[in-house]
């Protein structure tokens, strides 16, 4: 049976305080909840936080593994990396705001907030980020959390690749984390919520990436070279 480390546990009491505490200032009224989930507020600092530890993480992997390691696992880590830093550059609008720069007529037209990102454009009079969070986003999450594993311990054929791939299989304990997280953040009836939901997922998800169920595949003693 696998060990939780006292790092992990740390970040997992981090992580479900800071939900827990949205809890409190949103029944405490008086705008403490939209204080704590607001742009550039703590806690979408804190998602940027966590979306750069699983980025920085990736990278290093790429840096210290790419000798011993196939091209595949190299690319893998490479995009994952940039997707993550991806997200924390979308979530204060690539600096828009702490280097006072101006979003162009384009944004301020189609963009909700008038920021310079993407997940707060409006596609064909719909939200981009309601069409990521509603749809894209539980099927992705569904098939990554669920499907995904139970192949992985059942086929020894995907094991071996995903393996050679470099890709991160979650731990039991981090799949109902993310549950857990999904279910604390739907009892707030309030759209900000969606900030807390991203926090946290930011977080569980680089943890997965520093604790994985392969985490072996990330030494240099089991080298997988060639794909």
């Amino acid at each position: 049976m696998y060990k939780i480390s006292r790092l992990e546990w740390m970040i997992l009491l981090f992580v479900f305080s800071l939900v827990l505490l949205g809890f409190v200032f949103f029944f405490m009224g008086n705008g403490y909840f939209a204080t704590y989930t607001s742009e550039d507020g703590f806690i979408e600092w804190m998602t940027v936080v966590g979306a750069l530890i699983g980025a920085a993480t990736c990278f290093y992997r790429v840096i210290k593994l790419h000798k011993w390691k196939s091209w595949l696992f190299s690319l893998t880590n490479i995009v994952l990396g940039i997707m993550l830093f991806f997200i924390a550059g979308e979530e204060v609008s690539w600096g828009q705001r702490i280097f006072n720069v101006h979003p162009s007529a384009y944004f301020q037209e189609h963009n909700t907030q008038g920021e310079t990102n993407i997940h707060n454009l409006v596609v064909d009079h719909m939200r981009l980020n309601k069409i990521i969070f509603s749809f894209v986003l539980i099927a992705v999450l569904a098939m990554y959390l669920i499907v995904i594993p139970i192949i992985y311990r059942k086929n020894k054929k995907f094991k071996n690749f995903v393996d050679s791939a470099g890709a991160v299989i979650p731990q039991l304990y981090q799949i109902i984390s993310f549950g857990l997280l999904f279910l604390l953040t739907s009892l707030i009836p309030d759209d900000k919520t969606a900030e807390l939901l991203e926090f946290g997922a930011a977080f569980i998800f680089s943890l997965i990436i520093l604790f994985p169920v392969n985490a072996y595949v990330f030494h240099k003693g089991n080298a997988i070279k060639g794909a």
